[in-house]
């Protein structure tokens, strides 16, 4: 026995044709099952995410820069950034860039002009060249106690002469 189609649309608020159509076809998919204009850059993507890659990206906007500039995406931002999400291993490597421990409080003291600087040294970064030659250097970080201003210079040694000039 075939059923009302007007009775069962004026109950359930749909034309009577459509609820033919359901009846007869099945409930059409609400989802697309189209593909991504960034599918054809997974094997990039994953061979540039991958611990072997010298390279590191830390915001998904830089990868999605450097693809636009050297692999020709075209796709927007915004679709690639949904596209990230969607891959659970894309997104943990993204995941674990952010991970940090709370912040702990910090008392602060004041002090009076030129009576306190805290130096720091920043040890052995090591640098990539586009030439493929490693660069390691050291970074001398000073921050003055009463303004808290900072003064950063670049050394390629942590002797106390290159401390003695950078102070002077």
């Amino acid at each position: 026995m075939k059923p009302n189609y007007s009775l069962l649309g004026r109950e359930l608020g749909y034309d009577r044709r459509t609820i033919k159509s359901h009846y007869e076809n099945g409930t059409p998919d609400p989802h697309r099952h189209k593909p991504s204009m960034i599918d054809k850059f997974y094997d990039v993507i994953q061979t540039l995410l991958s611990d072997d890659t010298p390279q590191q990206f830390y915001y998904k906007r830089v990868l999605w820069q450097y693809l636009v500039d050297n692999h020709g995406l075209t796709a927007a931002y915004s679709t690639f950034r949904g596209y990230i999400l969607k891959i659970p291993v894309f997104q943990s490597y993204f995941d674990r860039k952010h991970t940090s421990p709370s912040m702990q409080h910090t008392i602060r003291f004041e002090t009076a002009p030129a009576e306190q600087a805290q130096v720091d040294w920043k040890e052995n970064i090591k640098f990539l060249l586009h030439d493929g030659t490693h660069i390691t250097f050291n970074i001398l970080l000073m921050t003055l106690g009463y303004s808290r201003y900072k003064l950063a210079k670049v050394t390629f040694d942590r002797t106390t002469e290159t401390l003695q000039d950078t102070l002077v």
